[in-house]
């Protein structure tokens, strides 16, 4: 009997220690040791850390991987829409993540819109402006001012403007025990904390905002997920091989030092060789990574167009105050900062690329952009440009009266729709539900 008593107790012992072993490693967080309301928020704060659905439950899921040090979050970006910072705001897991580039500078937990007041999905959202203190309009009621404890937007607001929408933002919140939760108007709220001193510090006016579901940003090049060991990296999507094409301007081959080709669908060329035999200047700055079009005609600057190596947005750039800028303007590495309040924004199908040291970008977009026709001739594998010019108005002849007509205004050729609705300041201030604050723009969710 005494035997098996020590038996037994040596083999409490064994695994004692081995669930002891078992159980060493325990990940980074903020909630062991904790109770009550500060238990559940750094748990969400842990979830939203790790790639997991913000619940603030210590579910299974976020149990294994508190444990698992195999396993580690991971996200994969095929095509960033810009290389600095930019926004991801996942409302399947109800989190938002900064990027820099290709690169995660962090996570965190949000609120999202409920379902009578869904936040929309879209990956052409933009950051529009920044509020320090901002009142709140009241949505029809009784607005709140800045400094209010009642105001429901917190201490810090991050508008967006997303195409046919308005009234939408980032901000605070004075209900944080609904962060992980479907509970506002359309609007994303954060924890105070976490928007005053490390999201609002850092993401500029004019960064990149995406906003779907888990599917929709896969769809758009973004899986957020995780990765251990044992699992393989999700395999690359096959790409198929560039279709070399040939380049004709107005009837003349155009001769390139690197071939246009035709990649997933858009035909690519190299823009300098493109610009000029349409006559326009071309200008690299190496240090901003950024390529300008300049449309001149004479000594006039009649437009400006913008490319980012390796994004997909191009700016539209207001040519009278381009050529305010200095030489040190345009060789700065914040260029695109410099004249992000003067430019509308264009979004490509395929970014532009360096290939062979040649930037390559979908030429329809460039050629139709100003103005000219672009065709295509299969046999011979050729794009066809044709460059439109003014026609000389014909002379009625003085013998014959002409009947006099009433003079129409020319109808400008049709360009790519810019991403933002670029509405006049004074006119988009219009309207019942405004944040209260001079220099902040119109905002009725919540």
């Amino acid at each position: 009997m005494k035997k098996q008593t020590r038996l037994m107790a040596l083999v409490l012992v064994f695994l004692s220690l081995f669930s002891t072993r078992a159980q060493a490693y325990v990940r980074p967080n903020g909630f062991v040791g904790q109770s009550g309301r500060v238990r559940v928020e750094q748990i969400k704060k842990f979830q939203a850390t790790n790639n997991l659905n913000v619940t603030g439950q210590l579910n299974a899921e976020t149990q294994r991987l508190l444990y698992d040090p195999t396993i580690q979050p991971k996200d994969y970006i095929s095509r960033p829409p810009s290389q600095g910072y930019w926004l991801a705001i996942n409302k399947s897991r109800r989190t938002l993540t900064l990027y820099k580039g290709s690169q995660v500078h962090s996570r965190y937990a949000v609120a999202l819109g409920k379902s009578s007041t869904p936040t929309p999905s879209t990956n052409l959202a933009v950051i529009q402006n920044k509020a320090i203190n901002p009142a709140w309009g009241g949505m029809g009621g009784r607005p709140i001012g800045a400094n209010d404890p009642r105001n429901p937007l917190g201490e810090r607001w991050m508008g967006l403007r997303i195409p046919g929408r308005y009234g939408f933002g980032i901000h605070g919140t004075i209900k944080p025990y609904q962060i992980g939760q479907y509970a506002s108007n359309g609007c994303i709220r954060m924890f105070n904390y976490d928007i005053e001193k490390r999201l609002f510090p850092l993401v500029p006016v004019g960064a990149p905002v995406w906003i779907g579901t888990q599917d929709q940003l896969k769809s758009w090049g973004l899986l957020q997920t995780h990765a251990s060991p044992s699992q393989e990296k999700p395999p690359a999507k096959p790409q198929p091989k560039p279709i070399p094409v040939s380049l004709r301007v107005n009837g003349e081959k155009v001769a390139t030092d690197v071939a246009p080709y035709i990649e997933e669908g858009r035909t690519l060329v190299p823009l300098r060789f493109l610009s000029e035999s349409l006559g326009y200047q071309v200008v690299w700055h190496p240090e901003s990574r950024t390529v300008d079009i300049l449309h001149k005609e004479g000594d006039h600057l009649k437009g400006v167009l913008v490319f980012e190596i390796a994004s997909s947005r191009v700016r539209q750039v207001d040519p009278e105050f381009y050529q305010t800028l200095r030489d040190e303007d345009l060789a700065s590495q914040s260029y695109l900062d410099l004249i992000r309040d003067h430019a509308l924004f264009y979004n490509l199908d395929t970014p532009a690329v360096i290939r062979s040291g040649r930037t390559m970008v979908p030429v329809r977009f460039v050629a139709e952009f100003f103005g000219c026709q672009v065709g295509w001739e299969a046999a011979t594998k050729t794009v066809l440009i044709e460059k439109e010019t003014p026609k000389p108005q014909e002379t009625p002849s003085p013998q014959e009266p002409q009947e006099t007509q009433p003079e129409e205004s020319p109808v400008p050729k049709e360009r790519p729709a810019p991403l933002e609705d670029e509405t006049p300041q004074e006119e988009a201030s219009k309207g019942p539900d405004l944040v209260l604050e001079e220099e902040s723009p119109s905002e009725n969710k919540l």
